[in-house]
């Protein structure tokens, strides 16, 4: 069985309860720390976003599978929010010949 935080148990309700108001609470930090001009569509800056969503989304479908593990997922998403949408094509090719 899956244990977090000193025996609780993840497969339990209370464990995924606990897990889900961590994120929301990281969420919610998270969000005063980001300038609200990223959220902008018509903002050069959200393209940065959308390739970092797309590049975790990706990832996480892959560690669903078992293809990939979730170190790599996260990181995989910060180079993408690095490189942009614009180089995300770019960074791809050279993860895969790697």
């Amino acid at each position: 069985m899956p244990r977090l935080f000193n025996g609780v148990d993840t497969s339990s309700g209370i464990g995924k309860l606990c897990g889900w108001a961590c994120l929301i609470a990281l969420i919610a930090l998270a969000s005063e720390m980001v300038d609200p001009s990223y959220l902008d569509p018509s903002h050069q800056k959200f393209i940065f976003l959308i390739g970092a969503l797309g590049m975790f989304l990706l990832g996480a479908a892959m560690f669903s599978f078992r293809l990939m593990g979730g170190g790599d997922v996260k990181l995989l998403t910060v180079l993408a929010l690095w490189s942009g949408l614009e180089g995300l094509i770019g960074l791809l090719l050279v993860i895969s010949i790697a």
